[in-house]
């Protein structure tokens, strides 16, 4: 009787509820937010979570009263972090709402097994007790709101399936630390918690301190070595894509020297071997849309070089083209050069560039000079393609 009598004097009421709640829900939103900015891992995990620490002293000395504040810091907490990294939406903030049940959840279970075992003013000084209780609120009780967490974040997208046991395992381990390491605190500041600690503080607090300081080292330590990898990671997949880019443009840069000796060692070419030619080349470089033969054409030799190549097989409507302010297809105005599309291969996909002056287009008109003036290849900035 004098037990179950002192559980319910410690249980919170009306406005004392509504204070505690409040507290709590600050506490835990505070503490989670903070923690989730040092650093993730997985998903929403943390590797050391001591808002669970936090959420299973309040609902062990309080009871289940005080769960749905846990929640909802718990929902604040990931809610913000997933808006600071600009990933919240519909999904991830439903995401959320089951994490913050599960969490809700795994005080309760924790507590409640504990309670069965060492009850609710357990003085936690003979080893059984402390044994039971750290087992049972930490580890066990942990496998809750990871298993929850785990499966919500999975379902959801928001990580993906190959990461299942990495998620499980840090918000498992992280949770259990937080409550072995940090509960323990909580407890001995809370109020009517006095006289079960009375005497104790020091010691308790002392471990717990340097339990915390080796966690953050450990913790400040491994996310160092984790930012040291992915940036030497990134910095080799950077590396292998520039020589990839560089071994491309070369192989390419061959290509276009090829097609150029190629009609320089013909009086003229038929739109036949050009399409032998920019076949063979374009079937050992799929990477490779088209290539053209684009002439330089003198603004009075413009109407002979139409009628030269309207002469070729398959050109019989050949002219040079230009794209209005519209962006359709029209007769160039009169200047001084064209650079026409003479011939390109293949046809399929490409015929509408066929004719057309890419001297006429700004973008292109620049590399063009470059190359004249450079007597090298030049890139074009980002352009759209007539075809």
């Amino acid at each position: 009787m004098d037990t179950r009598r002192s559980v319910r004097d410690l249980a919170p009421r009306g406005r004392h509820l509504l204070a505690l709640s409040a507290l709590v829900f600050a506490a835990y939103a505070v503490v989670g937010t903070a923690t989730l900015a040092l650093g993730q891992y997985a998903g929403l995990a943390s590797p050391v979570w001591p808002a669970a620490g936090l959420a299973f002293a309040v609902v062990y000395v309080w009871g289940w009263r005080l769960t749905p504040a846990v929640a909802l810091g718990s929902l604040v907490a990931n809610a913000v972090t997933l808006a600071r990294q600009d990933s919240l939406s519909l999904d991830a903030l439903l995401v959320t709402v089951v994490i913050a049940l599960g969490v809700a959840l795994q005080a309760y279970v924790s507590a409640a097994l504990v309670t069965q075992a060492v009850g609710r003013r357990a003085s936690l000084t003979r080893a059984s007790e402390i044994i039971a209780f750290l087992v049972l609120a930490g580890p066990l009780g942990s496998m809750v709101s990871a298993t929850v967490a785990t499966v919500a974040q999975i379902a959801s997208g928001l990580v993906s399936a190959d990461q299942v046991m990495l998620v499980w395992i840090t918000w498992w381990s992280g949770d259990a630390i937080g409550v072995v390491v940090f509960a323990p605190l909580v407890l001995m500041l809370l109020p009517g918690q006095r006289e079960v600690w009375q005497g104790r503080r020091l010691k308790v607090l002392l471990p717990s301190v340097l339990g915390i300081a080796l966690f953050a080292g450990f913790f400040a330590q491994s996310e160092f070595q984790a930012v040291h990898l992915r940036e030497q990671r990134l910095q080799q997949l950077a590396d292998e894509a520039a020589s990839q880019l560089e071994r491309n443009v070369a192989r390419h840069q061959e290509v276009l020297e090829g097609l150029g000796s190629f009609f320089e060692s013909s009086e003229q070419v038929t739109a036949a071997e050009f399409a032998t030619y920019a076949g063979s080349a374009l079937s050992r470089f799929p990477n490779l849309q088209a290539l053209s033969w684009n002439p330089i054409v003198k603004g009075e030799d413009l109407a002979q070089f139409e009628e030269a190549q309207r002469s070729l097989v398959g050109l019989e409507a050949y002219s040079v083209k230009e794209r209005n302010a519209d962006g359709e297809l029209v007769p160039v105005e009169p200047r001084d050069d064209y650079v026409a599309v003479a011939l390109i291969e293949p046809m399929a996909g490409n015929g509408a560039a066929l004719g057309f002056d890419i001297n006429s287009n700004p973008t292109r008109q620049q590399a063009i000079l470059r190359a004249r003036d450079t007597g090298l290849p030049s890139a074009t900035a980002p352009i759209d393609l007539v075809q």
